[in-house]
Parts: structure tokens; C-alpha cells; sequence
């Protein structure tokens, strides 16, 4: 889910300002922002959606096709 968090100059510093006091990083503290704001959301229930198409297995996709001969690598010196 993509999450955008626009912060002025003014807002930004006193975001790093409290991080350091914090000792922790603005991104840390972001994250520990947005997970508390989604801990108190309610959540929707998942769409009752199917797949387009059924798993392809890796058999069935490489079905038709052959393996590829041995790599032979130089000596160690």
C-alpha cells in the first residue's frame, strides 16, 4: 500500500530533533507513527475475489523445455 507524508522543513527537523532525543532514526519513528495509526483503524474484510487462472506449477511451465548442458568452469589455480 503506498503511503505518502509530506513534511514542511519546520515539521521535518522537529521530527529529527525528537528522533535524536529518541535515539532513533525519522524513518523509525514514521514507522512507529503509521503502524499505531493502523493498529486503531478498523480494517475492511478481504475481497471475496478468485484468481484470473489457476497456479501454474514449475513443471508445467517449463514443460517443453530442456535443461541446459553441465557448465564446465575453469580450474583452480
Amino acid at each position: 500500500m503506498p503511503l505518502t507524508i509530506r513534511l514542511g522543513e519546520r515539521e521535518y527537523a522537529a521530527l529529527v530533533r525528537i528522533a535524536r532525543a529518541r535515539e532513533t532514526t525519522a524513518a523509525a519513528l514514521i514507522e512507529q507513527l503509521v503502524l499505531h495509526a493502523l493498529a486503531k483503524t478498523d480494517v475492511p474484510p478481504p475481497a471475496d475475489s478468485h484468481p484470473a487462472r489457476r497456479h501454474t506449477t514449475y513443471e508445467e511451465a517449463t514443460a517443453g523445455f530442456r535443461r541446459d548442458a553441465a557448465v564446465r568452469t575453469a580450474p583452480d589455480m
